[in-house]
């Protein structure tokens, strides 16, 4: 079983950065979103079984309601999603 790993996406930290004028997003949020990109289009080519993001993926521990849907939009990847944030304890 081939697994992929990766952490500390932090979807929605946008300190230094800009808004984008042609998106009207956040250079720091596009940037994060290519760097999803990159792990998809890896996964993908080298045929992952399952890809596990576990930690850091927000900002901090609850979302807004439309972010979670922008990790995996179209089922692409087996994908798993641990809540877990080195700032915070459970």
């Amino acid at each position: 079983m081939r697994i992929l790993h990766f952490a500390d996406l932090h979807i929605g930290v946008e300190n230094y950065g800009r808004i984008d004028s042609s998106t009207g997003l956040s250079t720091r949020l596009m940037d994060f979103l290519g760097a999803l990109d990159e792990v998809v289009e890896y996964s993908i080519t080298e045929k992952v079984d399952l890809v596990l993001l576990a930690g850091d993926t927000y900002k901090n521990r609850d979302p807004s309601q439309t972010r979670p849907s922008i990790l995996n939009p179209h089922d692409l990847l087996p994908l798993q999603v641990m809540r877990a944030y080195h700032a915070s304890s459970y």
